[in-house]
């Protein structure tokens, strides 16, 4: 059973979400897409929702592609994804912790294997979406997701989130490096590829 700090930051996600995408769009947008799935009310309690919270991001997908065409929803979903770091680090105290000195004095390879994985636990317990970190070297690291078959009819849109989420999740995790970062996905298996290699700067 969830214990009150768990209630409060599963809220968090959907506050996560609505706090991204208002930073994007504006308020007046960022309701209107919201109320297109019944969520008139951002700030709803968890108990509240009529939409379960697994799905929340692929409806989130499904009316921004809607509104806007899929090629622009790819992009404001990245785009989303880079504006909820700050928000993950306040509302999540898991992730605000990767910053701590302990962490930071880690050798690079641990420090982001260590990180990375923490990450995808707390998407997938939230998401219920199953990720699997693979550090393919000291420099390459490998977020492999699985989707649902049920999900993401509209090729896989809600990814691109967790894209934008990856790019500034390691920019945050070191500033002195730069990162390559790939999208691949194979639709007939529901499994979406994010290939992260670590460069030094120029």
């Amino acid at each position: 059973m969830r214990q009150p700090d768990d209630m409060e930051e599963i809220n968090s996600t959907v506050k996560i979400y609505y706090q991204s995408l208002l930073e994007i769009l504006g308020e007046k947008k960022a309701r209107a897409i919201f109320s297109q799935m019944g969520l008139s009310n951002p700030e709803v309690n968890i108990q509240e929702l009529k939409i379960p919270l697994p799905n929340i991001l692929e409806g989130l997908a499904a009316a921004l592609s809607n509104e806007y065409g899929e090629l622009a929803c790819q992009g404001l979903l990245i785009r989303m994804g880079r504006a909820s770091i700050s928000f993950f680090r306040h509302h999540y105290k898991s992730i605000a912790a990767l910053g701590n000195i302990e962490n930071r004095l880690q050798p690079i390879e641990r420090r982001f294997l260590f990180s990375l994985t923490a990450l995808a636990n707390l998407v997938t317990r939230e998401t219920r979406i199953e990720i699997e970190v693979i550090q393919e070297n000291t420099r390459q690291f490998l977020w492999k997701m699985f989707l649902n078959e049920k999900k993401d009819k509209k090729g896989n849109l809600s990814p691109y989130y967790y894209f934008g989420v990856l790019e500034e999740f390691c920019f945050w995790l070191d500033a002195r490096k730069n990162y390559q970062l790939s999208y691949l996905a194979d639709k007939r298996k529901k499994v979406v590829e994010i290939a992260i290699e670590i460069r030094p700067q120029e």
